[in-house]
């Protein structure tokens, strides 16, 4: 029996085809991503600060509530923890991973300047064009 070779469903260049679309989607929002914040002590007063931690990358992004309560989401079949923002970054923007923090520091939109939110899952896949960043809006210390 002959085996027949279908054409692939998917072009091997579909990815890199749009990556830089994806990309162009990230320009109305500019965010830092940040590893958590540090906590310090000094003993000379007893006093407790919180530094930022350190400077992952600093990217344009594109910001969507999911609900106006957090929920549950399952990407795959990976059940992630409560989110209710998804942040989305260029695929380039590895390393990040839950616990990091990030931080619009200017966007169209002024609401979305200045609040923090938690990262709760990044996804992964083979067929990745945008990093799909779930979050959660930070409490405020």
């Amino acid at each position: 029996m002959a085996v027949v070779k279908r054409p692939d469903v998917i072009p091997a260049s579909w990815v890199d085809d749009h990556r830089p679309v994806a990309e162009a989607t990230t320009t109305l929002a500019q965010c830092e991503v940040r590893q958590p914040d540090v906590r310090v002590e000094d003993e000379s007063d007893n006093s407790i600060s919180w530094q930022p931690g350190e400077l992952i990358i600093a990217c344009g992004c594109r910001v969507q509530r999911l609900t106006q309560q957090r929920r549950p989401v399952t990407v795959g079949e990976q059940q992630i923890s409560d989110a209710d923002h998804l942040i989305v970054l260029p695929y380039s923007t590895d390393p990040i991973r839950p616990g990091d923090v990030i931080r619009i520091v200017s966007a169209k939109d002024a609401l979305l300047v200045g609040p923090k939110f938690t990262v709760s899952a990044v996804t992964v896949g083979t067929h990745v064009w945008e990093r799909d960043v779930y979050c959660t809006l930070a409490e405020e210390a």
